[in-house]
């Protein structure tokens, strides 16, 4: 067993070190193009207010909540926008107490502040309301900013703390968790100077370091939920 590990620690070690050797794009060599709300890792402190039961029934995907987001700015005065709010995913929607949502917004309503030039942005929360939800959250953000150092080719994250307010017919209940931004595909695409295609792609096409590297990095954050062949839970 102890062999085993040392073998495979070897391979971690010349994959995630000497790979960059053998690529034209490397993370050191890409200029980055980071869009205010990612430019800072200090988490975001918002506020939103909405009813959890009405965005789950929404189940048309153009179908959107409406609502505002106040965001504290660096000299702690407070801002706020109108943006919408729809569920997304699977999974999550039937298992968890807050459903994962997808937050757009109209260019004009965020220009000037801090969201500017992110129309789009995926919001993951905790899944159930335990003690511990916050931390789990704060695991899955370090997976996304783990692989920045690993792969030139990711998703920009922004930690936030976020006082909800779940609108429950008269009443009201108030929660204060972790969540995290995740950047919009098209914004990835932007800053590689390249454009998204809805296709799917044989896995003798895909880069060969690139997918290594993160069937490995999946292996290593324990995450058994993906497929490279079938695209299930990734992007490519």
């Amino acid at each position: 067993m102890n062999k085993q590990l040392h073998y495979f620690l070897i391979f971690i070690t010349v994959l995630f070190s000497t790979a960059t050797y053998s690529q034209e794009v490397t993370v050191d060599t890409i200029p980055e193009k980071v869009i205010g709300l990612f430019e800072d890792d200090m988490p975001l402190n918002v506020k939103m207010s909405y009813s959890f039961k009405d965005i789950k029934k929404k189940t048309n995907d153009t179908t959107f909540v409406y609502t505002d987001l106040s965001y504290e700015t660096s000299d702690g005065s407070w801002l706020n926008f109108e943006t919408r709010l729809r569920r997304r995913g699977n999974y999550r929607l039937k298992n968890c107490y807050f459903p994962p949502i997808k937050f757009k917004a109209k260019k004009k309503k965020v220009a000037g502040t801090v969201f500017e030039g992110n129309k789009t942005l995926k919001i993951v929360m905790p899944c159930l309301m335990q003690k511990d939800n916050s931390d789990n959250v704060v695991k899955e953000y370090l997976a996304y900013k783990l692989y920045e150092l690993i792969s030139p080719y990711h998703f920009k994250t922004r930690l936030m703390n976020l006082a909800l307010t779940e609108q429950r017919g008269n009443k009201v209940r108030e929660h204060k968790v972790k969540a995290f931004f995740i950047e919009d595909d098209k914004q990835v695409a932007k800053r590689f100077d390249a454009r998204v295609y809805k296709r799917n792609n044989h896995p003798l096409n895909h880069d060969p370091v690139e997918s290594v590297r993160n069937a490995v990095f999946m292996y290593m954050i324990g995450n058994t939920d993906f497929s490279q062949t079938y695209q299930h839970n990734m992007q490519i």
